[in-house]
């Protein structure tokens, strides 16, 4: 699921990083930006619009790999399934 989510953040970066820059059919206009907006201003406003979700893209990258202790816990802590020796993993019949 982790792995989906960045795979759709990536296609919004990608999607914002270019879609001034290439045409894109009925999406966008680049004739009519480029009359309004000089290529400079067009390259800023560009990357200030980009910056927060890329930012948050390479948290979620590295975020992937962070492995959740809390919901692991909880997990186990419902299961009802305890010894002295510490929780066991839940098996379908330890859940009802």
């Amino acid at each position: 699921m982790q792995h989906a989510l960045v795979f759709c953040q990536i296609v919004v970066v990608i999607f914002l990083v270019f879609h001034d820059w290439v045409p894109l059919g009925k999406l966008n206009n680049i004739p009519g930006l480029r009359a309004v907006d000089t290529t400079s201003r067009l390259g800023l406003t560009t990357t200030i619009s980009t910056l927060p979700f890329a930012a948050v893209l390479v948290a979620s990258i590295l975020l992937t790999s962070v492995e959740y202790t809390f919901a692991s816990r909880a997990h186990t802590h419902f299961c009802r399934n305890e010894t002295v020796s510490g929780p066991t993993p839940c098996t379908s019949s330890s859940t009802r």
